[in-house]
Formats: structure tokens, C-alpha cells, sequence
């Protein structure tokens, strides 16, 4: 599934785990990856719980925008669906992150961008 909203392209991918054990059935899983073209970063991340990721909305609508997606899981009989929200990071939490991955000159570019002070 591919997405695009503002200067994002949101990219959901199913990903099948290698089989283990005598049943020789692997666990599958959503890899959820954000390409950012203005920073030309891509950021991946995983769903926190044990469910798969089976629908993005992409909400243009000011106030409420945002990339929204709904995960779903299974347990025994019971189906489990939940809403979820994706915040963008703070500035300063990005370059921090980045720092810490040794991405320095993308850190610096988003600390130029946001006007952070040169002696940082």
C-alpha cells in the first residue's frame, strides 16, 4: 500500500517471519515506512502490538490532519481493531535521534530549517 500526504509517501509492507517449530507457519507483521522529501529521510517503524497493520488513512482536513492507521489482532475468537495516530517529532527530538544514528549532516539540516542556534 502506498500513500502520499504533504512531502511524505507512507509505505505499508506485510512481512512473514521464517517458520519455527512443527507447525512451519511464520508470524506475520506490518513494516510501516515514512519517506520524507523534504529532509530525504526514510524512517521505519513497527506497530507496538502483535497485530497487522490493515488500512491507512491519509486526513487532509485542517485541524484533524495527519496519517492515521488501523492495526488488527487476533486472539483465540476474538478480533481486536484499534485506531492509531502518528504524531510527527519535535524538532529537537528528531535531531537528537539522528545524532544519535551519526546522521549529522541530516541533523544539522533539520536544526537549520527549525532555526536552532549555530553553537548546538
Amino acid at each position: 500500500m502506498l500513500y502520499f500526504f504533504k512531502d511524505y509517501v507512507v509505505e505499508v509492507k506485510q512481512v512473514t517471519k521464517a517458520a519455527v517449530g512443527p507447525a512451519g507457519t511464520g508470524a506475520t507483521s506490518s513494516q510501516l515506512s515514512i519517506y520524507d522529501f523534504k529532509n530525504q529521510i526514510t524512517m521505519y517503524w513497527n506497530p507496538p502490538a502483535n497485530g497487522t497493520i490493515i488500512d491507512v488513512q491519509i486526513e487532509e482536513t485542517p485541524g484533524q490532519e495527519g496519517i492515521y492507521y488501523i492495526s488488527e489482532s487476533y486472539e483465540g475468537t476474538r478480533v481486536d481493531r484499534e485506531l492509531i495516530k502518528l504524531y510527527p517529532m519535535e524538532d529537537n527530538v528528531k535531531i537528537y535521534n539522528l545524532m544519535k544514528k551519526s546522521h549529522y549532516a541530516e541533523a544539522q539540516t533539520i536544526a537549520k530549517e527549525a532555526n536552532f542556534p549555530r553553537e548546538i
